[in-house]
């Protein structure tokens, strides 16, 4: 099988979120310009603030701050580039692509805690025909969002005139995204937008081309019950053996995909439905000489009286798609 890379160290994403803002706090200190922190002490907080700093945080201005050659000076640069305390290129941006259908419980949320990421971002919210006044919402919140979002950022919605599909939903918005990397966010509140730093991590450094966030990986934090997990892996299982690849979670969410990459596969894709993972998948595979990685990501699983919608017919489309697509459609 190809290898997906993956860290050498066991880390959640809370351990690295801890230990990143830790870093921003001390590299960006005057202790730091003056270079009075020796790299004992900086491991040492680091290790200290682990155990006792904020899950809330959420201070990750030193992602593109004029102080990132502090940390590589008195940690080296493979901790740094861990910590994703890198300096983004001016034309660096995110494209985040949001399909939505029937989410006004939960479509505010998201929106808030994308927008507040510290990050050159494009929002593509793609509205899929909802009923339940996810449409009307979404007419009259983005325009008051775009209002208030500072230099570099900005988001827009796209309609669907009907329920079309997930995949149908993701090809709109690729169709429409102007950036660098291409991420794909549901519009329900079990994955955390946070984690889209940790995961930019190794396209940001050239390490890949593909990343997959991934809700089973040893240190993963993920609220899944047994039977999800299992439906999976078995899913994972089957779509590797075709792949040649070695995901953990080939039906996550989190999938961030350089845009030239998208911009190739993008029109090709077929699945309306929740089918595009796995056809994505294998259009990825068979592409040339890309490189793949995976990290660990949070994960809080909600039920269906709570919207979830993919269902046991989506895992037997699964299991169809992935004969489909080995065969080169």
């Amino acid at each position: 099988m190809s290898k997906v890379q993956r860290d050498l160290f066991d880390c959640s994403p809370e351990e690295w979120l801890a230990a990143r803002d830790a870093l921003i706090n001390l590299f960006e200190s005057d202790d730091v310009a003056s270079s009075q922190v020796t790299h004992t002490e900086a491991a040492k907080s680091t290790d200290n603030l682990l155990e006792s700093a904020d899950e809330g945080s959420n201070n990750f201005d030193a992602f593109h701050s004029d102080h990132t050659d502090a940390p590589a000076t008195h940690l080296g640069s493979q901790a740094t580039e861990r910590l994703a305390l890198l300096k983004l290129d001016e034309t660096f941006k995110l494209s985040i692509i949001v399909p939505v259908f029937n989410e006004t419980e939960t479509i505010e949320q998201v929106l808030q805690r994308l927008v507040k990421l510290p990050l050159p971002l494009e929002i593509i919210v793609v509205d899929d025909g909802s009923k339940d006044g996810s449409r009307e919402l979404l007419t009259t919140l983005v325009p008051q969002v775009a209002k208030e979002l500072p230099a570099r950022k900005t988001i827009e919605l796209a309609l669907h005139s009907s329920n079309f599909g997930k995949g149908a939903a993701l090809k709109t918005g690729f169709a429409k995204a102007s950036g660098t990397v291409i991420a794909i966010q549901d519009a329900d509140l079990e994955y955390d937008p946070t984690d889209f730093i940790w995961l930019l991590g190794p396209l940001v450094m050239d390490q890949a081309d593909v990343v997959y966030g991934s809700r089973f990986s040893r240190g993963s934090l993920a609220d899944s019950p047994f039977w999800h997990r299992w439906g999976n892996q078995l899913i994972t299982f089957a779509s590797n053996l075709t792949t040649g690849l070695d995901w953990r979670d080939v039906e996550t969410c989190y999938k961030l995909i350089r845009a030239s990459v998208i911009q190739e596969i993008g029109p090709t894709l077929k699945e309306r439905g929740f089918g595009i993972e796995l056809e994505l998948t294998a259009k990825l595979a068979r592409y040339p000489k890309l490189k793949y990685y995976e990290r660990p990501i949070r994960y809080q699983k909600r039920g269906y009286s709570e919207g979830k919608k993919i269902g046991l017919k989506d895992a037997f489309w699964a299991a169809w798609c992935i004969l489909r697509y080995r065969l080169g459609n």
